[in-house]
């Protein structure tokens, strides 16, 4: 779906038919395109609607793709596949098409962005990824299914408990394996292992969240947060999750940010630490307001080159 940002803050929906996307964009060929990717556990309803209420959102970008696609039975390479077919049709890559795409990518679409790079046609300005498990997810080696986590769940309360029950309810009735994307998610599996050598064409950020801040509390707007600080302080999540599952190593909940950073030659400094869990990024003022600044400052960059 292709959105156009208004002054005003409002987002206005042009269409989702890859022709008028393309004859919509040759009309402003000067103008900035963001693509929008949600991840396993998504989709682009919930990231649009929290982007739609940051007012400032649209001195960022005149425009945004979103990209919503089956996100649990489908392999990452091929969803990458399929997303580049999108874009050509859309123009992106093809003759007389000039535009490129700064692409913010969440969790596993942090991944199929990092495939879409390799696929692309020079197209891509720019990845922006979001609590991505560069280097794999724990989550997936709990017999390497999403169902596993309501089994360790009996030992987390609160909105902890709530989450992942109500993902495992979710998975139960749906008909996909999750065992394909969860699969190729675990450390070391034959995905990951080429993920490692697959070094990104393109200028690459990462934010990363680490909930272990949330122990020194939390000043910000997410209510999901807010409830999260009882429970990282009285140590229901630690060592729960992170020593189960982590190792004690800082993480976002589902992803830890030792993997976050594991990107073939990735410039450290350009890691950004975020007080946030893995659902909560792009509901989070400070998330949010640094999604801003990155695509300002690789907006502003690109016009210095």
């Amino acid at each position: 779906t292709l959105y156009q940002l208004e002054g005003d803050g409002k987002w206005t929906e042009i269409s989702t038919d890859p022709a008028k996307i393309n004859t919509t964009l040759a009309a402003a060929p000067d103008a900035e395109i963001v693509l929008l990717l949600h991840g396993i556990i998504g989709d682009m309803k919930a990231i649009t609607s929290a982007l739609k209420a940051v007012g400032t959102f649209c001195t960022a970008t005149r425009f945004a793709l979103a990209y919503d696609y089956e996100n649990l039975g489908t392999s990452i390479s091929d969803t990458a596949g399929k997303l580049d077919k999108t874009l050509v049709e859309c123009g992106f890559g093809t003759d007389g098409h000039h535009h490129r795409i700064r692409i913010v990518a969440h969790s596993m679409g942090g991944l199929v962005a990092r495939c879409l790079d390799e696929k692309a046609d020079g197209y891509i300005q720019e990845l922006i990824l979001v609590g991505t498990p560069n280097g794999g997810s724990e989550i997936g080696d709990l017999k390497k299914s999403a169902m596993g986590l309501l089994t360790h769940a009996l030992n987390v309360t609160g909105p902890i408990k709530l989450v992942i029950t109500g993902v495992s309810f979710l998975l139960k009735k749906m008909d996909v394996d999750p065992l394909k994307t969860l699969g190729q998610m675990t450390p070391g599996s034959a995905f990951m292992v080429r993920m490692a050598g697959l070094r990104p064409k393109v200028p690459c950020s990462v934010m990363g969240g680490n909930t272990s801040l949330l122990k020194n509390g939390y000043n910000g707007d997410d209510p999901f947060l807010k409830k999260l600080v009882s429970v990282v302080k009285r140590e229901i999540v630690y060592p729960g999750l992170t020593n189960f599952l982590f190792e004690k190593k800082p993480n976002d909940m589902a992803v830890t940010v030792d993997s976050m950073k594991m990107i073939p030659g990735f410039d450290h400094t350009r890691f950004y630490e975020m007080v946030s869990d893995h659902v909560s990024y792009f509901t989070e003022g400070t998330c949010q307001q640094k999604m801003i600044d990155l695509l300002k400052a690789g907006r502003a960059a690109e016009v210095v080159a």
